[in-house]
């Protein structure tokens, strides 16, 4: 941590010798990218500095060399950057990030806030809006009340699904946040929807199932009725947020005997939860939540809503934050049903699917994310998903059971290799990662990346399977 915060404190100063100038913040466009540069604007904002925010999906050959050419005074890169450090040009620079850090020689020569220069495990241990808490906080302590936004970051990069809470120097953030009186951490149920989903829908689409209300809200009404629970008042259905304790441990002894019935695991029904305490819209007031309404706005090519929101406007933009969000959803049910009609090709340690131009690239890693958590592809393989792209290349985004990352297996390093191999590039995390490429590519950057995790994991055969 004092690596961290010496690099945090590099960078707040480096911002402070900059007032008078504009500083660029390049930003990618997920939840948690959204999150950190919202952050860095609101500490540039409340400190004066100007400021313009440039959207990206990646820091391929062609943006870097539209950044390099703009000549900023300072360009801060949120929650991405570190892949590429070596390869963005002379300037004033800050890096905020937690993917994994290229290899480079020569030390460095501006503030780059990153956990794996530190030897610490960023993937349950901070995210990209972390980092820029980090020097937002150490620019002034006063912005602590920016943590919760950190915190929406980190769910949005799914940094408590292991263990069902944040941990780590997460756990810092969300001590500032709660002595600001931002955020409160509780246990309690895992399900989405806590705060805007009425209660028999909220239920009815559980994750896993609930088996005996799954597929009817009448059968969740009856659930909930049976368990003494009231459904509506006099503002119309309730939702989660909306109960007792008594109610709310009720309904999960229920559910939690139900999956027992049923042989499903119980572990992953309660853990940690986060309240956005001054926040008072249904769909901001989880920090979850809150996360997903951000990522249906960038993806849909409406960055400046999802920053506006990070940034904490209200009101219309709210509700044009809905709207997306709506969309964000039929999107996501019409992708994951073009997945599974077309199926899986398995090449050793990979089983892959490739969409054309029937899966926008925006929400390609959603897709295979949700599609690994279903279990496609099975327990042993990482499922890759490849989509065209709007600048006429192929984006990939790759995701891998636990277990395979708990047995050595690192997508950031094998993708990225693979991705090199055929005139692209690519980066992320261990588990998650992904990789521009050129169009025709394809095959020999599946072959490529195969064998590259074969020898991480071991050689496996080779056949084709549908979902």
């Amino acid at each position: 941590m004092d690596g961290m915060w010496r690099a945090a404190k590099a960078a707040a100063e480096l911002v402070r010798s900059h007032r008078g100038k504009t500083v660029r913040i390049v930003t990618h466009i997920d939840a948690d990218a959204l999150s950190a540069a919202g952050i860095a604007a609101s500490c540039l904002q409340r400190a004066g500095v100007e400021y313009n925010v440039d959207y990206c999906k990646s820091l391929d050959r062609a943006t870097l060399e539209r950044i390099r050419s703009d000549g900023a005074a300072l360009t801060w890169y949120t929650d991405l950057g570190s892949a590429v450090h070596h390869e963005l040009g002379a300037g004033d620079k800050i890096i905020t990030d937690h993917h994994e850090v290229h290899v480079a020689t020569g030390a460095l020569s501006f503030p780059h806030v990153n956990p794996h220069l530190h030897g610490i495990p960023e993937g349950d241990s901070i995210s990209g809006a972390g980092c820029a808490y980090l020097v937002a906080s150490a620019f002034d302590s006063s912005n602590a009340d920016l943590a919760g936004t950190a915190v929406v970051g980190a769910l949005g990069d799914l940094q408590d699904h292991a263990t069902g809470r944040l941990t780590g120097l997460n756990r810092k953030i969300l001590a500032d946040g709660e002595a600001h009186g931002v955020l409160r951490a509780r246990e309690d149920i895992r399900f989405f929807g806590r705060s805007s989903r009425p209660l028999p829908k909220f239920l009815r689409y559980a994750d896993p199932p609930i088996p005996s209300i799954e597929d009817s809200e009448d059968a969740a009404v009856e659930f909930l009725v049976n368990q003494r629970v009231r459904v509506r008042d006099a503002r119309g259905w309730r939702s989660w947020y909306d109960l007792d304790d008594a109610e709310r441990g009720r309904i999960l002894v229920a559910v939690e005997d139900e999956y027992r019935r049923a042989g499903r695991p119980v572990d992953r029904l309660r853990g940690e939860a986060y309240d956005l305490l001054r926040e008072t819209e249904p769909e901001l007031r989880d920090a979850k939540e809150f996360a997903t309404l951000l990522n249906s706005t960038a993806r849909y090519d409406r960055p400046e809503v999802g920053l506006a929101l990070a940034m904490g406007a209200r009101g219309s933009v709210v509700g044009e934050a809905r709207t997306l969000l709506l969309g964000h959803r039929r999107s996501l049910g019409g992708a994951i049903n073009f997945a599974n009609r077309q199926g899986l090709t398995e090449l050793g340690p990979i089983a892959y699917y490739h969409a054309g131009a029937e899966i926008r690239d925006t929400i390609l890693g959603i897709v295979t994310g949700i599609l690994l958590g279903s279990g496609k592809g099975g327990t042993g393989r990482v499922l890759v998903g490849l989509a065209d792209n709007k600048a006429g290349a192929i984006k990939v985004s790759a995701r891998a059971p636990e277990s395979l990352v708990r047995g050595g297996l690192d997508l950031s390093v094998s993708l990225r290799g693979a991705a090199e191999a055929v005139g692209g590039s690519g980066g992320g995390h261990a588990g998650a990662a992904g990789a521009t490429i050129p169009t025709g590519q394809e095959d020999a950057f599946l072959r490529a990346a195969a064998t590259r995790i074969e020898a991480q994991l071991g050689p496996r055969g080779t056949k084709s399977t549908g979902l």
